[in-house]
């Protein structure tokens, strides 16, 4: 079984700030992107998450319209499901992926059913039409929604929806099937990954274990690189640089967390946030946290 190793991670100076941003004589790219991330933040501030029902909600965590440079291309959310029930379920053109908290249930994608339980990994491949089900009559489902959705935005893949009918579809011709662009044979690799998958490994940042890198050419994800890593008591982790976003998940435990000499109290769900270029490190009485990095490669 390959689990490869720790998300790899470049040097770059931590005095360097990143520079503004490029501007055209109307409306740049990265103001587009900041736009439309401002709209999906102020409707889940008002409690209007797209794809909510009345047997499901979530709490928007993070996203880069939230504050300048905390992060440029992460999304986090968490999303809550009652016993026995769903949420709407949609589509949208980027890929995201699914650390579940708590629970059991599963997954429909494109009309295929992935099961899942708590500590499970899941991906949903970009253009997806998918639905969360929560298969416990008696406990809510809860999972941890990571995406590098602006990634996506960047190239102009922002289409976002629930199925029905398009209005004037005579003007865009028939519809086509998606998987025509795909790369040969990505639709078989891992689309839930689950704990007897990987192994916990002692790399240079520390205990670690990882759920997508690189490496793992069996599973189906292309944009983001997740690991968790364990913290023991009075220790801490290695320090490094990295040009990729990065957000940790504090699942268990507290401690603080350094980087660019500024420190941060962090503990059990919170999710501290690195923008590109920064050093880290974490210390800790005990802990584990789930961690997310932005990749950018081909599908």
């Amino acid at each position: 079984m390959s689990t490869g190793s720790a998300p790899r991670q470049g040097r770059h100076g931590a005095g360097e700030v990143p520079g503004e941003r490029w501007r055209g004589p109307d409306l740049s790219p990265g103001d587009h992107v900041r736009a439309l991330w401002s709209l999906r933040v102020s409707a889940a501030a008002a409690g209007g998450y797209s794809d909510a029902s009345d047997q499901s909600r979530a709490e928007w965590l993070l996203s880069p319209g939230d504050e300048p440079f905390l992060t440029q291309s992460i999304q986090v959310h968490t999303v809550e499901i009652a016993p026995g029930g769903s949420n709407r379920g949609h589509g949208h053109q980027n890929e995201a992926t699914f650390y579940i908290l708590e629970g059991r249930g599963y997954e429909i994608h494109d009309g295929k059913r992935y099961d899942c339980e708590k500590d499970d990994f899941v991906v949903v491949h970009n253009d997806s039409v998918h639905r969360h089900f929560n298969a416990d009559p008696n406990n809510k489902a809860v999972v941890l929604v990571m995406k590098a959705k602006s990634a996506y935005m960047y190239f102009g893949l922002i289409q976002q929806g629930h199925g029905g009918a398009v209005e004037d579809g005579e003007r865009y011709g028939p519809p086509g099937w998606w998987a025509r662009l795909w790369t040969a044979g990505v639709d078989q690799r891992k689309k839930v990954v689950t704990p007897s998958d990987t192994r916990w490994e002692t790399t240079r940042d520390g205990r670690v274990r990882v759920l997508s890198s690189p490496e793992r050419t069996d599973i189906r994800v292309f944009s983001t690189d997740v690991y968790q890593q364990e913290i023991p008591g009075g220790s801490r982790s290695g320090k490094h640089w990295h040009m990729a976003d990065e957000v940790l998940y504090v699942m268990a435990g507290r401690g603080h967390s350094l980087h660019w000499d500024v420190e941060a109290e962090i503990g059990d769900g919170t999710w501290p946030a690195w923008p590109s270029s920064r050093a880290a490190g974490a210390s800790a009485p005990g802990m584990c946290c789930t961690c997310l990095r932005t990749r950018c490669t081909s599908t």
